[in-house]
This record gives C-alpha cells, structure tokens and sequence, in this order.
C-alpha cells in the first residue's frame, strides 16, 4: 500500500482512510476472497483477521444515528449480509474483540445459518457505538469489494435487428477467419444477452436488492428524464474495438454504442447513474477518468474457459478461469468487419440484471426495470 495515497472508503458521505492492521497473514486473500457462504462454526478457523482502523479525512455532516437508548446506554441494529459476518468475526473472533475492546462497545453477530442480516451494537456511550459501527462499515465495504458481482445495471441491446445482425457477423467470422488462433464459435456472445453494462453491484440480501431498484427509479426520475427531456434514446451500434493493445491477442472484442444524434448523452447518462450507485455502496467502484466504458461484449475468450458453479470457491474459480482464458487473434476480424453495422436501436428500457439467472428467450432476468420515455 502506497502510505501516501491509502485506500478511500466512501461510507454515508464521509471519506474514510483504511489503515490495514500488522496482524495479517499471507493467505489472508484466500481464505476471505474465495468463502461466499457466510459464517459458520467453523469459520474461526477459516477466516483471517482483515480490520482496519477508520480514520475520517473529511468534516461532511450526517445525520445522526438513530440508537435506541436503553438503562445501560445506547443500542443500534444495523443491517449487514450475513455472507460478510466473517470479515467482521475473524479468525478466532480477533477482529470482533479488536473492534469491542477500543470501542469498549459490545457486538452481537447472529449465526449466518439463522439468515438474520443484521448486527447489533451496543454500549454505554454513544460515542462507543457510533465508532463500532463506522469500523464495521468499513469492513462490510471492503468484503463487497472483494465479492464476485451479483446484479448488473445495463441497456438491453437485444433488439431484432441488432440479434439478425449479430447472426450474420458471427457466421461471417467463424467461415472467413475460423484459422486464425483462438476464434471459436464458443467465444460469441449469445445474440439475446448482447447489452450494455453500466455498473456492476453486490446485493447480498432482499433489502439491497430492493434498495437498487429505488435507486433505479430515483435515476430515471432525476438523471435520465431531465437530460432526454421527453426525446427517445436513439442508439447505433458500428465499428469493433478491442480492450487490450494487441489484436493478434484479444481477450475481448466489442461493439462501439453511440448515439445517433452525435451527442454525448449516453456517456452522461450512464457516468452519473454509475456515480448515484457508488454513493450508495451496493456497488464496487471501477469508475475511471474517463467515465464508463460504452461496450457491448461480441466475443469474449472467457466464454470458453469452464464455468464455475460452486459460490463458495467462486473467488478461486474466477482467478483460474482467468488464468486458462486463450486470447484470440482478432487482426483480420479488425481488418474485414472493423466497421461493421449492426443496427439501430431504440431504448425502451433500463434493467437491473441478475447475474448467472436468464429468462425463456436467455436473455439476463431483469431483477427490475424502468421504462424509458
């Protein structure tokens, strides 16, 4: 960790520094990244300590908290996935007493099976409580950083003609440049799952998820109708692009969305929708300078690496799916169908997508959506 630029956690509007504690082991990574399936008797031996002291960088004002006063000081309830009672637990419960013994505060964490997503705090000061549960949001912050993504807000990009189209490019390819390495009919996207991603989130629970779908509304409500006022979102999908700086080793081939009228409402849109996401902490935050990347994925040398199904050993799966991925060439895919068409589309709606569940069609099943005017 660079010591003069420590990471930034951004939790109810305020900035806090993490600073991360001595006691640490080399597989503390591991054993936290790769278990999903929250606490358990037998995480004491599983989990490694990852606290971190929360220091405030900054003086925004917050409400204040809403504890319960009882005959021996202040209690507070606050919501946390149970998949994250680890982090807080830690290995041999060293990271809960750390956080109890300096905020001399008492901390109750249910058991994960009883699904009860919620901690409660509790001590004789305000003070005390308010300073466990900025350490404990903290924590629950960095575990969602570290957690495969579950939803995804995007644009739908399976119209008919863009699907025809798609059809049409992927057959070309796979008979003009199925020689060059690595092209595979495995690597195509599938035609009723093209879609434009805008940010990627964690919801662990029924309230997060239901807390994304409020946030969607609010987007629409307060982004994307006041910058459309009342116009259709008009959309082109033309030319091919690729992530990396080699075409005779690309790991992703996309589609480039603009829109038709020239204008960069689209980038705007979809910058401060990911914006109004990372301010409400459901989401890992990847924003660049540059704002959101306005991709649609065509080929993906990933599609072909194995799948992996087991969610307590996604996190390990992940980086080996990674390691075994085959890069492709793409270099005369670029130079025949670098400006390909494939269509135009009239956005109707905004989804928020739930990852690894598909509709009939195999579309994303659209956990929600709103209608665009």
């Amino acid at each position: 960790m660079d010591i003069l630029k420590p990471p930034i956690v951004t939790i109810g509007g305020r900035c806090y520094r993490r600073n991360p504690s001595q006691m640490t082991s080399p597989h503390i990574s591991r054993s936290i990244g790769e278990e999903q399936g929250g606490y358990t008797e037998g995480d004491d031996e599983i989990y490694d300590e990852e606290m971190y002291d929360a220091e405030m960088t900054d003086t925004v004002s917050c409400d204040p908290l809403e504890m319960e006063k009882t005959k021996d000081g202040f209690r507070l309830t606050m919501d946390v996935p149970s998949k994250f009672f680890g982090y807080i637990i830690g290995v041999k419960g060293e990271t809960k007493k750390r956080i109890e013994q300096e905020t001399k505060t008492h901390i109750h964490v249910p058991r994960a099976r009883d699904h009860i997503d919620e901690i409660t705090i509790s001590g004789k000061t305000r003070q005390g409580v308010s300073s466990a549960k900025t350490r404990i949001d903290v924590l629950v912050a960095t575990a969602r950083q570290k957690t495969p993504f579950t939803h995804f807000v995007a644009i739908p990009l399976n119209s008919q003609e863009i699907m025809d189209r798609f059809n049409i490019f992927s057959e070309e390819v796979l008979k003009e440049c199925k020689h060059c390495s690595g092209v595979d009919e495995k690597i195509f996207q599938i035609p009723s799952r093209l879609h434009l991603t805008i940010v990627t989130l964690v919801l662990m629970t029924k309230q997060e998820v239901k807390a994304a779908q409020e946030i969607l509304n609010d987007c629409l409500e307060n982004i994307i109708n006041p910058l459309l006022e009342g116009r259709p979102l008009l959309l082109d999908m033309v030319g091919l692009e690729y992530m990396n700086d080699d075409p005779g080793k690309v790991d992703v081939l996309y589609g480039k969305v603009r829109m038709q009228d020239g204008t960069d409402r689209l980038q705007e849109i979809a910058n401060r929708i990911q914006d109004r996401f990372v301010s409400s902490e459901l989401c890992q935050d990847s924003r660049s300078d540059l704002g959101v990347k306005l991709h649609a994925t065509l080929m993906n040398s990933i599609f072909k690496a194995p799948e992996v199904k087991d969610q307590r050993s996604e996190a390990r799966g992940r980086g080996q799916q990674q390691r075994n991925r085959e890069a492709f060439d793409a270099s005369e895919i670029l130079e025949m169908y670098g400006d390909f068409s494939f269509g135009e589309l009239r956005v109707d709606s905004l989804h928020l997508a739930e990852r690894r569940h598909y509709a009939e069609d195999g579309s994303y099943w659209p956990a929600a959506k709103v209608a665009l005017p």
